[in-house]
Order: structure tokens, then C-alpha cells, then sequence
């Protein structure tokens, strides 16, 4: 088997911690797959540039409903001819 990317639920044993982060009315909480930070545009990008480009559009569409929000982040990230290798989705929750 060939793949590429994060292998997910391979581990038998895998540790995880809880994390407690304060929020306030109006925070948003956004997840992501992988897919969407490495191919934006034309040319596939770097994770960390990826990243960086979609905190960036969150941002900027703070201002706007959630719903608004996503469909915005969605159409800048897709409004290429290019076709995606991998699943693209983000979901977004508001406090």
C-alpha cells in the first residue's frame, strides 16, 4: 500500500492529552483535512504555507455569518481549475 499524507487510526496505542482553551461569545473553532492547506490554487503547497493561508482567510472573514464565512474561505481556495488529489473540507463552529 502506497500512500501519502497522515496515517489515521494505524496505532494500537496512541496517547492523547486534554487541552481546556477559554473562549468567548462569537470565537470560532475551525477543522480542517490535510487536503485542504496542501492544494491551494494551481500548484500544490506546503503545509506550512497552506496553514498559514487559511488562518490568513479566516481572518479576513471574521466579520462575516459563519455560513458566508465558510463559502468565502471555499470559493478562494477553489477557484482554480485545479482538481484536488485529496479530500478538502472545512467545518466551522461559532460560540
Amino acid at each position: 500500500l502506497h500512500c501519502v499524507g497522515d496515517i489515521l487510526g494505524v496505532f494500537d496505542n496512541v496517547t492523547c492529552e486534554s487541552v481546556t482553551i477559554p473562549v468567548s461569545l462569537q470565537d470560532r473553532l475551525f477543522m480542517y483535512t490535510d487536503g485542504l492547506i496542501e492544494g491551494f490554487g494551481n500548484q500544490a503547497m506546503h503545509r506550512e504555507k497552506g496553514l498559514a493561508t487559511l488562518v490568513d482567510l479566516c481572518r479576513q472573514s471574521k466579520a462575516l455569518p459563519l455560513d458566508q464565512a465558510i463559502k468565502t474561505i471555499q470559493a478562494a481556495i477553489t477557484k482554480s481549475d485545479h482538481t484536488p488529489e485529496d479530500d478538502t473540507i472545512l467545518m466551522g463552529i461559532e460560540i
